[in-house]
């Protein structure tokens, strides 16, 4: 059975840690472009826009006249 050598574990583990944070910066940079491009969002402007792309329209509400 092979020994267990901590050192190969540290410096495997400093390499996902290197990969992970790589993929995380890049991330993070595509996100802050799209927001540099699209520019600054009202609040509930997220809630229209996925309502348009899903086709939603909204209802006029019509309050029928007490009798």
């Amino acid at each position: 059975m092979a020994g267990f050598n901590a050192d190969k574990l540290g410096e495997r583990l400093d390499a996902l840690n290197r990969e992970q944070l790589a993929a995380i910066e890049k991330l993070s940079e595509d996100l802050l472009v799209e927001m540099r491009r699209k520019g600054p969002l009202r609040a509930g402007d997220d809630a229209n826009k996925i309502a348009d792309e899903a086709g939603v329209k909204r209802r006029k509400v019509v309050r029928r006249a007490e009798r």
